[in-house]
């Protein structure tokens, strides 16, 4: 998106057409035409689950909760997740999304997830 100097928006597609908008309804059309949601795997795959977590605090009785976005692939609850750097794998116990249990998650969810015995603060 370029700004115009006369107020007006004006895009390039990825065949490089230009569109031009002088108000925020015409801004909206333009995007949603060119916009496309993400494209998530057909068939969830726990192989390729990648998950960048961003906090990571301890449940007492329940496990560390890891808290984060899913980037690729899907976990479900008793999969097994590995941590590379700590060469450690851990079952997960359960998911949650924005406080409601998950049976799963993939690619662009939020989540939560549960694990027993790690240290939170690794």
């Amino acid at each position: 998106l370029i700004g115009g100097g006369t107020g007006g928006v004006t895009t390039t597609n990825a065949h490089g057409e230009v569109a031009g908008t002088n108000n925020i309804h015409g801004l909206l059309d333009v995007l949603q035409s060119q916009m496309r949601a993400p494209n998530r795997d057909a068939r969830p795959s726990p192989e390729r689950f990648h998950f960048a977590v961003d906090h990571c605090f301890p449940i007492k009785g329940q496990g560390t909760v890891l808290t984060g976005t899913c980037l690729s692939g899907s976990a479900r609850p008793n999969d097994m997740v590995e941590f590379p750097t700590l060469a450690t794998q851990k079952k997960i116990k359960g998911l949650q999304m924005f406080r409601r249990k998950a049976n799963i998650i993939q690619q662009g969810d939020r989540a939560g997830i549960c694990v027993s015995n790690f240290d939170a603060k690794l």
